[in-house]
């Protein structure tokens, strides 16, 4: 299964925490559009996922000002 979600309608991205009770969500990223969200789980390298995707959000906004 593919899914594409546009940069453009990324409102947010943020690490989801682990919940000790739920191991199905670790590793996970949140990524906030304007109508959905969206929980990926078990990301290998979480914090460069979430980097590299708030450094494309934040130049993203900058050119569309």
């Amino acid at each position: 299964m593919s899914l594409v979600i546009p940069l453009r309608d990324v409102r947010q991205v943020e690490r989801a925490e682990n919940q000790a009770s739920n191991t199905a969500v670790d590793k996970s990223v949140l990524i906030t559009c304007g109508r959905a969200s969206f929980l990926f789980a078990q990301i290998q390298d979480r914090d460069f996922v979430v980097q590299k995707i708030s450094e494309l959000l934040a130049r993203t906004k900058v050119n569309a000002v």
